[in-house]
């Protein structure tokens, strides 16, 4: 659910995996491990929308990104 809503958001800024896990400070199979879990941790979304300039609230509204997440 909430890992879909990383990926989804990851694409729509333009970031590969690797790109997303060397701004995070991270590996990126903890990137991969994140965007395929239902429920990756709290701590993992709050530096995730940290980087990409998204307020935390907005990330668990339906729709943080204002595209469709599939």
């Amino acid at each position: 659910m909430y890992g879909k809503i990383i990926k989804q958001l990851r694409k729509n800024a333009g970031l590969k995996q690797a790109d997303l896990a060397e701004l995070l400070g991270v590996s990126r199979p903890n990137i991969s491990f994140w965007e395929n879990a239902d429920y990756p941790p709290l701590e993992a979304i709050d530096k995730i929308c940290k980087v990409l300039g998204i307020e935390l609230w907005k990330f668990f509204s339906e729709d943080p990104s204002g595209n469709q997440v599939k």
